[in-house]
């Protein structure tokens, strides 16, 4: 997901919750997972919407501890009541893949006006005969080079890969889990989010998936 995205996200929510209590704040922290985007990545779009006076920002000090809470502005309230602006302030993007081999090629346009604004390719060797450890290390391995994510951020896919391969290794899958666990790294975007999709397309994960959900259908009759 792209930042103009998680502003749109943010803007909602924090819209929803003034219509039903304008007193009503939230903690910043608790956006984060209202939202089931990574905490890094909400702080530094909330940041940005303070700046452009959207929301404000409220700080409150309990001993050593430092709790911040949002709530929209006037100005937020008007924009997101008047979609044509908010799309003019935060464009739409849309994304297609595609897929060739271990490559998988990015596009992305203006959903406004169907201009192509930005391309990228991301390349994953992983083949779809090695074990499925070693693909997730690997495709740790490719993500924890991008340049543009703090050490945190890092730490936070690496334990959602893991995440998700210890899911797929029990006897009875937890297909839920392993959606939450999925949508949060697709919510990354980029290198991340190709990395996750290259991971869903490997044959094992695939098999693994199918049985958890013939076994859970399966069971309804239980």
């Amino acid at each position: 997901m792209d930042n103009e995205a998680i502003r749109r996200d943010i803007l909602r929510l924090l819209y929803a919750l003034h219509d039903e209590d304008p007193t009503d704040l939230i903690e910043c922290a608790r956006l984060a997972e209202r939202l089931q985007i990574p905490k890094a990545r909400v702080v530094g779009n909330i940041r940005y919407l303070e700046d452009k006076e959207y929301i404000t920002v409220i700080v409150h000090r309990r001993g050593t501890r430092r709790y911040e809470f949002a709530q929209i502005t006037s100005g937020g309230i008007e924009l997101v009541e008047r979609p044509e602006k908010l799309d003019e302030a935060f464009p739409r993007q849309e994304i297609h893949y595609h897929y060739h081999g271990d490559y998988i090629n990015v596009e992305m346009g203006d959903h406004n006006t169907n201009v192509v604004i930005g391309k990228g390719i991301y390349q994953f060797n992983v083949g779809s005969l090695h074990p499925l450890g070693e693909v997730v290390n690997r495709l740790i391995k490719e993500v924890s080079t991008q340049k543009d994510l703090p050490a945190s951020a890092i730490e936070e896919v690496e334990r959602r890969f893991r995440e998700m391969l210890s899911i797929l290794r029990e006897p009875e899958p937890d297909l839920g889990a392993l959606q939450v666990a999925r949508r949060s790294l697709v919510l990354c975007g980029g290198q991340v989010e190709a990395a996750t999709l290259a991971f869903f397309r490997q044959p094992e994960v695939a098999v693994q998936i199918r049985r958890a959900a013939e076994h859970l259908i399966g069971g309804w009759g239980d």
